[in-house]
């Protein structure tokens, strides 16, 4: 058992030493903290935009969330260190996966609207006068 200013912090993980416990609670603490708030900023901006790219990124922050509660599990020995590190990597993975396809969605619906402002740009400008004549 470890103290942190005489706060009890008892891990049943054993992978950890008891001098290093505070750190890695604080760590936790941190991570948890600061991934909710996140994850509570991209709930609120897509309840705003409601749009794909929001979703996808509200789901990354999420996935984000439940990497630091894996972590909580692990430290307290709720979770074994094998599924820790299969559950933690394949959410990497998941994170990974959602941001490129925000960005490729994003890249994509931007270059074709950058494509249609150019067909319209490339349209030569036709008077009324000769919109006139034509007829």
């Amino acid at each position: 058992m470890s103290s942190l200013q005489g706060v009890p912090m008892t891990l049943a993980a054993e992978w950890v030493s008891s001098e290093f416990a505070p750190f890695l609670f604080a760590g936790l603490v941190l991570a948890g903290l600061g991934t909710i708030a996140l994850f509570c900023i991209g709930l609120t901006a897509l309840y705003r935009r409601r749009s794909m790219p929001y979703l996808l990124i509200t789901l990354a922050l999420g996935a984000l969330v439940l990497r630091t509660v894996i972590g909580w599990g692990t430290a307290v020995g709720a979770v074994p260190m094998t599924i820790h590190h299969f559950i933690e990597h394949g959410l990497d993975c998941f994170v990974a996966v959602l941001l490129l396809i925000t960005v490729y969605q994003s890249r994509s619906q931007r270059s074709f609207a950058a494509d249609e402002d150019d067909a319209t740009a490339k349209k030569p400008a036709v008077s009324q006068d000769v919109q006139n004549q034509q007829k």
